[in-house]
């Protein structure tokens, strides 16, 4: 599939929801906009009918708006305002990505509040998004393993995430996908950890959660390991969490509702007594957001389609002690998932 072809059928995605909806669609999430017309802007704004996409930012990043961006381009400041003129009607937006000034500006109009305007449409990726997911995966795997054979046991967490994300720049990675996350010791029980000072010491559990951007798509990956040797208590949760994220990768197939799948990899820790140490979801969506639909809860009924790119990571974490998680991107297939994040999953020793 092009680059234009992509665009297309991005284009026809967003009409077909403008009329899905019987209203035109006033998209104002920066990711939304990037993913409708290519354009990477603070300040912009779309309005879909289902005949017409109007593109309104500002001088800034004019020059930046492809020619094939959509139906008509209006550059100014208030690009709400902007993208609006000549639009009558009920007008559609996504009530997590409007700001009081959107609302002000919407104010003698018909709205129609929802969840996620492009939600459905960029759930399910395309050959040209799959092709950039890969990549950022793939980089990311690389990158950790250079980081890995070159590691320096005085270094302190932050260190190591610093090293980490210059081996994926200098791999070719846009960005990082997100902060990247070292937790060593008892702070590797702190399931999203911000790296500290903290130098790694004899026995500590290493959990490294991270990711490369590439063309704009998010990679997500956790692996733990060991500075020293294993106590028995650290084999145990590694083996739970491996059972459970290998069991959740096994069952992911099209029609599966993500709250089955959290289900599938939660019995697994809580059958070992471990179900009060994994309090967060099984997964989520990931794409040109690092948290996209569908998120993997208990309480999420979305079915799983072939195409979509999610995360598997389930966790232990025992607060004071230590904590493990294997995270890993997968792409939905027509039987099953492929993983794009292979690197090993054992209980490494480092150090």
């Amino acid at each position: 599939m092009t680059q234009a072809s992509d665009r297309s059928r991005r284009a026809d995605a967003a009409r077909e929801r403008a009329a899905e909806l019987d209203a035109a669609l006033l998209v104002t999430n920066a990711s939304d906009i990037a993913w409708l017309t290519g354009l990477h802007s603070s300040n912009a704004a779309v309005c879909v009918t289902s005949d017409q996409i109007v593109l309104s930012t500002d001088a800034r990043y004019a020059d930046a708006v492809e020619a094939d961006a959509a139906d008509q381009l209006r550059v100014g400041r208030a690009v709400v305002d902007e993208v609006l003129t000549n639009v009558t009607g009920p007008v559609a937006i996504d009530i997590d990505a409007v700001n009081v000034a959107t609302l002000n500006a919407l104010d003698d109009r018909e709205v129609v509040q929802v969840e996620g305007l492009l939600r459905d449409a960029r759930a399910v990726k395309s050959p040209t998004e799959i092709d950039a997911l890969r990549q950022a995966c793939q980089l990311s795997v690389d990158a950790l393993e250079q980081l890995i054979g070159a590691f320096d046991p005085t270094a302190s967490e932050v260190v190591i995430a610093r090293q980490l994300e210059l081996f994926m720049g200098s791999l070719g990675a846009q960005d990082r996908a997100f902060e990247t996350i070292v937790a060593s010791g008892p702070n590797s029980a702190v399931p999203h950890h911000s790296p500290t000072q903290r130098v790694i010491e004899a026995g500590d559990l290493l959990k490294i959660d991270f990711g490369a951007m590439v063309d704009a798509y998010h990679a997500d990956c956790t692996r733990t390991f060991v500075f020293g040797s294993a106590s028995g208590w650290q084999q145990e949760i590694h083996e739970i969490v491996d059972e459970a994220a290998a069991s959740a990768r096994a069952a992911v197939r099209p029609g599966i509702r993500a709250s089955e799948l959290d289900a599938i990899a939660r019995d697994v820790i809580a059958q070992a007594g471990y179900a009060e140490n994994f309090g967060h979801g099984l997964g989520h969506g990931v794409g040109m957001d690092i948290h996209e639909f569908p998120i993997l809860t208990a309480a999420e009924p979305a079915e799983l389609r072939t195409g979509m790119v999610i995360t598997i990571e389930p966790g232990i974490y025992l607060p004071g002690r230590g904590g493990v998680r294997i995270e890993d991107t997968v792409l939905v297939t027509q039987t099953g998932c492929e993983v794009l994040t292979e690197f090993p999953r054992e209980l490494q020793t480092i150090g």
